[in-house]
């Protein structure tokens, strides 16, 4: 399983995030070159929330927004793009 972690904050309180990825896949081609299934970019599956020493903070975690969920989704595929991984 491929994790990438990073600092972050939830309503001003620092934090890390754990989030799990998955990576890019290349599509499944018959013999005569038809795609028969689609390229896969590199993706966050799921992510928790810790504290700033690494332990799980899950009364943190509940505190999220939709807003802040977006967010982290965000900054891991930012993350992600700087090839940190």
């Amino acid at each position: 399983m491929n994790h990438i972690e990073f600092d972050s904050r939830i309503r001003g309180i620092p934090c890390r995030i754990r989030a799990r990825w998955y990576p890019a896949s290349k599509g499944c081609y018959e013999p005569h070159g038809l795609q028969l299934t689609p390229d896969e970019p590199a993706g966050i599956e799921d992510f928790e929330v810790l504290d700033t020493r690494g332990r799980p903070a899950e009364w943190l975690a509940r505190k999220m927004t939709d807003a802040d969920v977006v967010r982290v989704q965000e900054d891991a595929n930012r993350y992600m793009d700087q090839d940190n991984y």
